[in-house]
């Protein structure tokens, strides 16, 4: 089925036309593109830090499966600076990917590497959640509980189970209406069941 696949770079747009979930599958990416893209990022003073299969994979220290992309939780108040800094790395805004969210996320595109992206926001009381339509009242994300895991040689901060499982089910469920997926169910068995690998 063919699609189009609409990006941004500045204030200029590029819309072609794809398959664009075939094109999601054949991407390959490595642990060493996104430990870079996340020390590039902090370094330029903006915090991330991984979830979804690649959060898995590193808090496991195995990868389980090819991912079609990563995940990453970003500050809302960073998100100016953290759009900035991804054009400046040569990514473009998939503007087509971010929608029907895309106040509440954004995803980015440079070669084989796809990058999407969550925002904290921080509540009076310490109460950390996520923004707009993401929010969800009966959880409080702990990101001070993030801590640096390791896989193929490769480091990147990655959240703590409690929340890296709730954003495989209970967010799934509740906020985006999915089902928890199969591949979603082996992640929280492997992690339940392993030790993290931390550096």
């Amino acid at each position: 089925m063919q699609s189009q696949l609409t990006l941004c770079m500045g204030n200029g747009k590029v819309t072609a036309c794809c398959d664009y979930h075939f094109y999601r599958r054949m991407i390959m990416m490595t642990p060493t593109d996104f430990a870079a893209l996340n020390s590039a990022l902090r370094m330029n003073g903006v915090d991330v830090c991984l979830y979804g299969g690649w959060g898995f994979d590193f808090m496991s220290g195995q990868q389980s499966r090819p991912h079609g992309d990563v995940d990453f939780f970003a500050w809302q108040s960073d998100r100016q600076l953290l759009h900035q800094q991804m054009i400046a790395l040569g990514f473009l805004c998939d503007q087509l990917r971010s929608a029907p969210f895309e106040l509440e996320s954004a995803d980015y595109v440079r070669g084989d590497l796809v990058a999407g992206f969550v925002f904290w926001q921080a509540f009076p009381y310490g109460s950390v959640t996520l923004s707009g339509r993401f929010y969800d009242a009966e959880w409080s994300f702990q990101p001070d509980q993030a801590r640096i895991c390791s896989l193929n040689g490769a480091a990147c901060p990655v959240v703590n189970e409690r929340d890296l499982v709730y954003m495989s089910s209970d967010f799934r469920t509740r906020i985006l209406k999915r089902p928890v997926e199969d591949k979603h169910w082996c992640d929280i068995a492997r992690v339940r069941s392993g030790e993290a690998f931390l550096v």
